[in-house]
């Protein structure tokens, strides 16, 4: 064999090895992409912050308890009421105010709280 043919063989082989390798690896990406790749929705919260002793909440929920705190803001009385919306474990949606927690939007006492409430869903659903 001449060094002409043993070259061509040897891009040939290489040629070949490498379309192995480009389908080897196509099918390695296929089977493990669906697991491998993060959402949008959660890679947004990769870099997320909870304050001390904030419970863990759904972004959803956490928009709409930063609605209901820029609204408290507007009386001056209740400028400090902490607030906190959390998943309870068996993920139903509890409101704590000044470490109370209601289930419930109409069981929260201060009138003004359950209306800034009310408000900030109306103004996220406005905005989804």
């Amino acid at each position: 064999m001449s060094a002409t043919q043993l070259g061509l063989v040897a891009v040939g082989l290489l040629v070949v090895i490498g379309i192995l390798l480009l389908i080897y690896s196509l099918l390695i990406r296929q089977r493990t992409a669906p697991e491998d790749e993060v959402p949008e929705s959660l890679n947004a919260l990769k870099d997320a912050r909870i304050d001390p002793g904030e419970k863990v909440a759904s972004p959803m929920s956490e928009e709409i308890e930063s609605l209901v705190q820029a609204e408290l803001k507007s009386h001056p009385d209740l400028a400090g009421t902490q607030i906190d919306f959390a998943t309870d474990p068996d993920d139903t949606l509890s409101i704590s105010i000044n470490g109370v927690a209601y289930q419930e939007v109409d069981d929260i006492p201060d009138e003004r709280i359950r209306a800034a409430v009310h408000k900030a869903v109306a103004t996220f659903n406005k905005s989804a």
